[in-house]
């Protein structure tokens, strides 16, 4: 029944996608997109930010595992572990990148319950640093397109609100209550996060959104030749808010068709719908590449999954 009701909700959501951009995309001028003049220079600097946020990623889930299990840290086995699941991000619901990743380092000596805890604390951080960095960047946005003024206060008291769940004992309490509602079970240990560990958890997926986000940003400036410091900075924005919504969708498997959308939708009113597409379909096709480079350089590591 939860597996038929799953399928349902991803047709319709993916049903929904499809028509939102049909009706947003319809009058594109194709003649713009042919005539679209590519500067590959910017794009080597995209590539190595795509795949250098994936090289960064990993060190997330290993600092919040070195906090719940005392075991030896071996970089290169934790690494191989977290680039092999990786490529599971591609199968629709995320169970299989999550149990990937919990079943193969169980193999190194790390406890099940220790991997639960780290990797749902991981995906909570990735989802809420990714929202809050988005946010810091808005304004960035809001100088370029001359947003109300009251959505930006209220983005400012969203902020606020973020930085003060980032108090560990909110923080704590917060996850500890979303992991029994979402495993409809009580956690094994408690969740008690020192601000040691949880500011070091969060600046590391500040700086590995930000380098992903720095992608985004060189490939709008490869396609449209020219665009200001502000705009820039948008895009960095832009790309950690499409990335929040592309993680918290469940249904999509690596945010294939939301964190699009979203970037289409919001980059469109920097460089126009026409370019945006460019933007976007370069943009997914470099962190397809990035991803199977990730695996083939880290994942071949090692023994795990073998």
């Amino acid at each position: 029944m939860k597996t038929r009701l799953k399928q349902l909700i991803t047709l319709l959501a993916y049903g929904f996608i499809s028509l939102f951009l049909y009706s947003f995309l319809k009058n594109i001028d194709t003649s713009v997109i042919a005539k679209a003049d590519m500067n590959f220079v910017y794009i080597i600097p995209a590539t190595l930010a795509a795949l250098g946020s994936r090289l960064l990623a990993p060190l997330v889930w290993i600092c919040l595992l070195k906090h719940f299990d005392d075991f030896e840290v071996r970089y290169n086995e934790l690494y191989a572990v977290y680039a092999k699941s990786w490529m599971f991000r591609y199968i629709p619901g995320k169970i299989a990148l999550i149990g990937t990743k919990i079943v193969w380092s169980v193999q190194y000596g790390v406890s099940k319950t220790s991997a639960i805890i780290a990797s749902f604390l991981e995906n909570v951080l990735n989802v809420f640093g990714s929202a809050l960095l988005s946010v810091v960047f808005f304004p960035f946005f809001y100088s370029s397109n001359q947003i109300d003024s009251q959505l930006l206060l209220g983005t400012l008291f969203a902020v606020f609100l973020m930085i003060l769940a980032l108090v560990p004992p909110v923080f704590n309490r917060l996850t500890s209550l979303a992991f029994s509602v979402i495993k409809k079970e009580k956690i094994d240990r408690p969740i008690n996060l020192t601000f040691r560990v949880l500011s070091r958890a969060t600046s590391i997926v500040f700086i590995a959104k930000f380098v992903s986000g720095l992608a985004t940003a060189f490939i709008t400036l490869s396609v449209k030749g020219n665009i200001t410091l502000a705009d820039f900075c948008a895009l960095v924005g832009i790309a950690a808010l499409s990335g929040a919504v592309g993680m918290a969708a469940f249904f999509a498997p690596g945010g294939l068709g939301v964190t699009d959308s979203v970037q289409i939708v919001l980059i469109a009113s920097i460089v126009g719908k026409e370019l945006a597409l460019v933007v976007v379909m370069t943009w997914r096709l470099i962190t397809v590449i990035c991803d199977l480079l990730f695996y083939f350089l880290v994942g071949r590591s090692g023994q795990v999954g073998s």
